[in-house]
């Protein structure tokens, strides 16, 4: 999305020719934001998006009576026409909902059938889901908040529950935003998010609460009735003392078991990976590792005492490893990405942290390996010149450099006439240098990580 017109589309023949760019047409005033898309059809060249009209928030406007409309978009020919633009999609419009937030929804599909959910916080959870190429839907509740059209502040009937043991009934459970959705083999429907409980106590602070440690991710599959759900997978407690022991929870806004992501293989198994806070990784506030779960019986049974820890970090190098997202299809292994960095917490929102080194990681894990939970192998490998970063540079004296690399690391430094003129060995990945008492000029650096010897510029100014 660009944030003033409709969403950009870029399409080649794969593999071969140059990129055509495209725009979804849209009547929404203010543009599109955050779409979602997924490939079906008999002959695969459906395309079908889900997304919101700009909200006020971000400087658009109500659009089909909604502060952020939530529409459906459906090409029948790999993009080269849209037969369905702008469509509400009959049971999400503006007598029930009074707008979408961006990201709180998936969408897959697979031949005739495509389904995307809904994650909601003070509205109904719910899962759309067609037959018949994006024709006809049907609605089903996961979750049915108790007031529709709610605004925060307009007050709660008294029929919560009190999950907080205060003795006052005013929690009630949702979705925490963050879902995934699968079309499996069979073209059955499964549905997976993070638990997540909200309370809208003082009706004058324009603010609702929320609760971070709410515990589990819950999971729905087609041919259940409405409203039904089956926790399946959760944060450990991994000292087994009876009780969670965590320092402070990072403000994602999600539960400490959620961001999930589904995938399925040949044999209609399905795999879930999920980010659960760690009980024994903490820098004060404690870190999350990427997870998986599976279920050989089509959803019905999950190995849900024994998920595996899937986040490679065997030397206590604190990663924070979140917003895991699988290939829907697997083959012989599970293939995933997720986003990694050295801090709980987000930059944006939340607790705002400094804006620092992330990678995208690409991680294989063998099926057969998670019956077993066998730890994930990365083999060594040489470090090269991208992976140590220097900054700023010029510096002024106070340098960070980044080491992408697991071991003791050896980092000296050396002025023209080839003086040393500092040196450091240390196991951290970022690594916060004072260089200030050096003269102003041109220095070597050298980092030494098994054997393997990067050379960098330096220049103090």
């Amino acid at each position: 999305h660009n944030g003033t017109t409709g969403l950009s589309i870029a399409s080649r023949t794969i593999g071969e020719g140059s990129w055509e760019e495209s725009e979804l047409p849209t009547d929404s005033p203010s543009g599109l934001l955050w779409g979602r898309a997924a490939a079906g059809g008999e002959d695969g060249n459906s395309i079908h998006v889900i997304c919101v009209s700009t909200p006020i928030a971000n400087d658009g406007e109500e659009y089909l009576g909604m502060d952020g409309a939530l529409m459906y978009y459906r090409s029948q020919d790999a993009g080269e026409t849209w037969d369905r633009q702008d469509y509400l999609v009959p049971g999400i419009d503006s007598t029930l909902f009074v707008g979408f937030s961006g990201d709180t929804y998936a969408i897959h599909a697979r031949g005739n059938t495509v389904a995307f959910a809904v994650f909601n916080d003070f509205a109904d959870t719910f899962v759309m889901i067609s037959h018949d190429n994006g024709d006809t839907w049907e609605k089903t509740l996961l979750v049915d908040f108790p007031v529709d059209n709610y605004v925060v502040d307009d007050g709660l009937p008294e029929e919560g529950e009190d999950w907080n043991e205060d003795g006052v009934f005013a929690e009630y459970f949702n979705s925490d935003g963050a879902g995934a959705v699968l079309v499996d083999n069979d073209e059955q429907v499964h549905v997976t998010y993070g638990e997540m409980y909200y309370m809208d106590m003082d009706l004058a602070d324009e603010v609702f609460s929320y609760f971070p440690g709410v515990n589990g991710l819950s999971y729905w599959q087609e041919g259940w009735e409405p409203l039904t759900r089956e926790t399946i997978a959760y944060t450990y407690d991994l000292d087994e003392n009876g009780q969670l022991d965590l320092d402070d929870i990072a403000l994602y806004f999600v539960s400490i078991a959620g961001m999930p992501s589904m995938s399925v293989d040949a044999d209609n198994n399905l795999y879930v990976t999920y980010a659960a806070a760690m009980e024994n990784f903490s820098n004060g506030q404690n870190f999350r590792h990427i997870h998986a779960i599976y279920s050989n019986d089509g959803g019905d049974s999950w190995n849900t005492e024994t998920a595996c820890d899937l986040t490679p970090d065997f030397d206590f190098d604190e990663y924070e490893s979140v917003f895991g997202s699988q290939v829907p299809d697997v083959d012989q292994d599970l293939r995933l990405i997720y986003q990694r960095d050295f801090e709980p917490g987000l930059h944006v929102r939340g607790d705002e942290d400094p804006s620092e080194l992330n990678d995208i990681v690409y991680l294989e894990i063998p099926v057969s390996s998670l019956e077993e939970c066998n730890n994930v192998s990365i083999s060594e490998r040489q470090l090269v010149l991208a992976d140590v970063n220097i900054y700023p540079n010029p510096s002024e004296g106070n340098v960070t450099v980044s080491i992408q690399g697991q071991g003791i690391k050896t980092i000296e430094v050396y002025d023209l006439n080839g003086k040393m003129v500092y040196s450091e060995q240390t196991n951290d990945m970022i690594v916060e240098m004072d260089l200030s008492t050096l003269n102003a000029g041109m220095y070597m650096m050298d980092v030494n990580l098994n054997g393997s010897v990067v050379t960098k510029k330096l220049t103090i100014q």
